[in-house]
């Protein structure tokens, strides 16, 4: 699943120019220091995380009606800006989101015969579909969901298109109850993007009316290969936690 999220609070126009700009530069001084490797294991690190407070409140739950629930997509490696010796910072984050898509359908069996493509090797396939050309090949072109949504139609996997509006309780209400029926049913992560950012998100949990949504955030700036707890470092230092609130803006 494939999504949009529309909002108030930044000045779009503004955040998209400064972004285009940093794409189009190339500084040596942030070039990581080794390959990065993509991290494995969140998912289920977040989810055991979860799994501890949810026990913890069914065991004082005194007959409570509103119980801690939770839903994850299966597993899933965390793929970030600049992984694998390719540059992307600025541009990629939709590439590493597919990526991390692709990871779990590989280990799902999906597409375990074929190999992680590259941010390159994602541009090729793209060249051959209709609507595309190979000027996208070996370019800093920025995809959205509609474009992963299509790539993995090429591969006979479905998938859809949706856009909320977060200004709107309804689409809040709509984007939550989608989310859960994802996680309960197909468990692959979700392709957010809020017109400026893509985003993954892996998971969603309920606990006393507050709804969150575990998102994987792939716009790390890192040197060395990240372990689970340099991601939740990063994360805390971010505008977009890890665990996201999910409310009408």
């Amino acid at each position: 699943m494939q999504e949009e999220i529309n909002g108030n609070g930044y000045d779009e126009d503004a955040a998209l120019q400064q972004a285009l700009k940093a794409s189009l530069e190339t500084v040596e001084e942030q070039k990581p220091q080794e390959t990065l490797n993509p991290i494995m294991g969140l998912v289920e690190y977040y989810q055991e995380k979860v799994n501890k407070v949810v026990l913890a409140a069914n065991q004082e739950s005194k007959g409570r009606k509103d119980l801690p629930s939770h839903l994850f997509a299966s597993e899933t490696d965390f793929w970030y800006y600049n992984c694998m010796d390719e540059m992307d910072r600025g541009w990629g984050c939709t590439y590493r989101v597919m990526q991390m898509v692709f990871s779990n359908l590989q280990k799902r069996g999906f597409l375990d015969n074929i190999k992680m493509p590259s941010l390159r090797e994602i541009q090729q396939r793209l060249a051959t579909l209709p609507g595309y050309n190979s000027s996208i090949v070996g370019s800093k072109k920025w995809l959205e969901p509609p474009d992963a949504n299509n790539y993995f139609k090429s591969y006979k996997l479905g998938g859809y298109d949706t856009t909320y509006d977060f200004a709107k309780e309804r689409h809040v209400n709509k984007f939550w109850e989608d989310l859960k029926c994802h996680f309960s049913t197909v468990r692959t992560p979700v392709i957010v993007d809020d017109k400026f950012s893509t985003y993954g998100v892996l998971g969603v949990a309920s606990n006393e009316g507050n709804r969150k949504v575990l998102v994987f955030d792939p716009h790390m700036h890192v040197k060395k290969t990240m372990t689970i707890e340099d991601f939740e470092e990063q994360s805390a230092k971010k505008k977009v936690p890890t665990l996201l609130n999910i409310k009408v803006m």
